[in-house]
């Protein structure tokens, strides 16, 4: 009876939107739902039931999924959101003990309907049936001296294997972008930047080569400085939904020279410069987003500019990055 009731109220809710057999899940484990199973448990049970994993992070509709401690027991709340933002059904359960597993297991169902309502019709997984024990006493309506039927044993049937917990893939990320810099040169300037990245879960490390251009300024007693650099970046970042927080390591070559002097100059430094990065995706398509980042570097290894024997440009203690990048995930 009960998961007839939650089938029905599930299907409710999934027939004001178009079944797209994928979705995102938002869970929360409110005050008093510590205990509860976490994310990966309930996303594993719904892809134990489906036979797929449905879960991906930059598709709609979005599952918000809630378990909380209500007057001494656990209360789970389910709503589906489209891509508009608009709310297409919402389901509230009760746990009719003090077991939050039990809970969210009824949860999960629901999820698995609503996200593909074809798996209401499908039966559950057939019981094996039960082993004759080879050890019985023949029966005595039968002769003593017929030989003993060999016990026939039932196949086992077939049982799917669950998928993966969901994150437990790494997920590979490219991306090209244009980003602003200020502190690596005597005026702010801009360059470019690509980008490659391998993620588990919510950790992940990725790699950028960036360029920027020339940034020039004006001498007091006549002539230019120019100051350009070419690097490469490791940068390992720590997710939460679509906000990540990076430690940034920078190598490489900066070129500054002089010109329209007396003496002309040109000398090539090596560069180094580490900090941190707070950044944020901003989902545009299926495994599609746009990430801005703010970046803000010390630099390890200082260098100074001289023309004719006289210091015309030092180098900032610190720098910093403004970017956008496009992202594609596979």
């Amino acid at each position: 009876m009960a998961v007839a009731l939650v089938v029905g109220a599930t299907l409710a809710i999934s027939s004001h939107a178009e079944a797209s057999q994928t979705a995102r899940l938002v869970y929360v484990r409110g005050e008093g739902a510590d205990t509860c199973p976490d994310e990966a448990a309930l996303k594993q049970s719904v892809a134990a039931r489906l036979g797929y994993d449905p879960f991906r992070p930059f598709v709609q509709p979005t599952l918000f999924a809630e378990v909380h401690r209500e007057k001494g027991r656990f209360v789970g709340s389910l709503k589906m959101v489209d891509g508009a933002g608009i709310e297409r059904g919402a389901r509230r359960f009760d746990a009719s003990g003090d077991d939050c597993a039990e809970l969210t297991a009824t949860m999960a169902l629901s999820m698995s309907i609503a996200i593909d309502p074809r798996s209401a019709l499908r039966p559950p997984p057939a019981t094996p049936a039960p082993v004759p024990d080879s050890t019985e006493a023949p029966s005595l309506d039968k002769p003593t001296d017929a030989p003993a039927e060999a016990p026939i044993k039932a196949p086992a049937p077939e049982t799917p294997t669950p998928p993966p917990p969901a994150g437990s893939k790494s997920r590979l990320g490219v991306g090209i972008g244009l980003h602003g810099t200020v502190g690596l040169g005597p005026v702010a300037t801009a360059g470019a930047h690509i980008s490659g990245e391998v993620s588990w879960s919510s950790v992940s490390v990725g790699l950028e080569l960036r360029a920027d251009l020339p940034a020039s300024s004006s001498l007091e007693r006549g002539g230019v400085v120019k100051t350009w650099l070419i690097g490469a970046a490791v940068v390992p970042c720590w997710r939460v939904a679509w906000f990540s927080g990076c430690a940034v390591g920078l190598v490489g070559r900066l070129q500054a020279s002089s010109v329209d002097v007396a003496r002309e100059t040109r000398e090539t430094f090596a560069f180094a410069a580490a900090g941190l990065r707070l950044a944020a995706d901003f989902p545009v398509g299926e495994a599609l987003a746009v990430r801005f980042g703010a970046d803000l570097l010390g630099t390890i290894t200082p260098f100074v500019l001289d023309v004719d024997g006289q210091r015309v440009y030092d180098s900032s203690v610190v720098s910093g990055l403004l970017g956008a990048t496009l992202v594609k995930f596979f």
